[in-house]
């Protein structure tokens, strides 16, 4: 009996150490992005539904954006840009972050990593 109780707590620790380790992508804030509303020019976002409010964010290209994004779901989401290493981490209904980046030429992708299918794209000019 000792042992199998052994066996026991060793998988529940194993798996308390995987839920705490995060399942991935946006678990954590870059350093880019602070808690709060942003100042008046920023670009706007809201997270609800399942989706992103704009979905298409046009700004010029090589420029300072500013967005700030707002849960107002039910659900924990975050706000990825991959392929800048952009992540607002984990934001409960209600937070409001603000995200800094300079915008690369063309079309980059922002996503939720805990929502397949919660994508939204800014498109430089």
């Amino acid at each position: 009996m000792g042992r199998w109780r052994m066996l026991v707590a060793t998988g529940i620790a194993v798996g308390l150490i995987v839920v705490l380790a995060g399942c991935g992508k946006g678990e954590t804030a870059s350093s880019d992005v602070q808690s709060g509303p942003a100042a008046a020019g920023a670009v706007r976002l809201v997270m609800g539904h399942d989706r992103f409010q704009p979905e298409l964010l046009e700004v010029p290209a090589g420029s300072p954006v500013t967005v700030e994004v707002r849960n107002d779901d039910n659900k924990n989401h975050n706000f990825t840009i991959d392929s800048l290493g952009v992540s607002t981490g984990p934001m409960r209904h209600g937070d409001v972050k603000t995200v800094r980046f300079t915008a690369p030429k063309g079309t980059t992708e922002f996503i939720c990593t805990w929502h397949k299918g919660m994508v939204g794209r800014i498109v430089t000019a």
